[in-house]
């Protein structure tokens, strides 16, 4: 019997194919399988978006693709904020927001830490909610998952430089979780962060979030300092905080969620200056579970706060520029933007 061997090639390159999805294709297939409501945002927004009027029943996916938010403008209070999701009783549990830029060009360097304190590229307040592929800039906060924000997601999504700058320049934290519920970061990348995330209760009566879990995975962090850093009068300029922004002191800043970070790289170029956790600026939380984690430039890195990574983490590479490079180089390949 005559053998064919014109099905072999196909088998293979539907397995190349398979193999070479992201999390965030994945995702975003997910987001768009027919299963959900899908709202389109009919151009790009004028104004902050969208309002608390505007109806999107649960299980809704928002297609941002192609669209810009612009918070360059703030409002009367100092306040900008490029898309807020409220939480309107009964609605928008379980929203996907897919694609589209967030950005503003107010001047990233030399404006004051104390505006940037006002200004959020993505708020979230509503439950299940997940974000896939959008691109975040030059904003104080880059995500802000608010109290009520609970099992958050962050797939796939970038914070780069992009028109001239070097930086994505989130001025606080890249992702805010100081409900300190749980979430998952994974395939994402953030290049311009003062603070990777933070979860700290800052009111009383405070959080205790044992029981939760953050997970950190598949992701690229790079801390970067910017002239008007905060507190420049106490810590001077150009400085940046730490990775995690944990919170250590029950009495004062409640019980974080239990962390998980792997196959992660996390690069700094020096010390940080704030925003750490009991393991110092730029340590990994204690009780942190740590696997296949490459750390970059860690030759300025103080011992102790290097040591928090070493005695916790499995599979631990100390690496270079060159090793980030290519890292992000493989990214950028893998995801062409929504």
């Amino acid at each position: 019997m005559k053998r064919s061997y014109l099905a072999l090639p196909l088998v293979i390159a539907l397995i190349a194919v398979t193999v070479a999805c992201t999390p965030r294709d994945n995702a975003a297939s997910s987001c768009t399988d027919g299963s959900r409501p899908i709202y389109r945002v009919p151009a790009s927004p004028a104004t902050h978006w969208p309002s608390s009027l505007l109806l999107l029943e649960d299980h809704t996916t928002v297609d941002a693709q192609a669209r810009t938010f612009d918070d360059s403008v703030l409002d009367a209070q100092g306040f900008g904020i490029g898309v807020k999701f409220h939480n309107p009783v009964g609605s928008r549990n379980d929203l996907c927001m897919l694609g589209g830029t967030i950005a503003s060009t107010i001047d990233p360097e030399n404006t004051p830490w104390e505006t940037w304190h006002r200004v959020n590229g993505l708020t979230v307040l509503t439950t299940n909610f997940q974000v896939v592929g959008t691109r975040i800039t030059n904003q104080g906060d880059m995500i802000d998952f608010e109290d009520t924000a609970t099992n958050w997601k962050v797939t796939g999504v970038r914070t780069d430089g992009g028109g001239g700058s070097t930086s994505g320049y989130i001025h606080d934290d890249c992702i805010q979780n100081d409900g300190m519920n749980s979430g998952v970061v994974d395939d994402s990348k953030f290049d311009g962060c003062t603070v990777f995330m933070s979860s700290m209760d800052n009111s009383s009566p405070f959080v205790n979030s044992g029981t939760n879990r953050v997970e950190v995975k598949n992701s690229l962090v790079w801390l970067r300092p910017f002239h008007n850093s905060y507190n420049t009068t106490k810590y001077g300029f150009d400085r940046h905080g730490g990775f995690f922004k944990w919170a250590q002191t029950p009495a004062t800043d409640g019980v974080a969620p239990k962390l998980s970070v792997h196959d992660s790289v996390f690069r700094s170029d020096d010390p940080a200056a704030y925003g750490g956790n009991a393991n110092g600026f730029l340590g990994l939380p204690p009780g942190t579970s740590c696997n296949n984690v490459t750390l970059v430039n860690t030759q300025t890195w103080p011992a102790d706060e290097l040591r928090s990574w070493t005695s916790q983490c499995t599979n631990l590479t100390l690496a270079t520029t060159a090793t980030w490079n290519a890292k992000v180089s493989a990214w950028d390949s893998a995801h062409p933007t929504m």
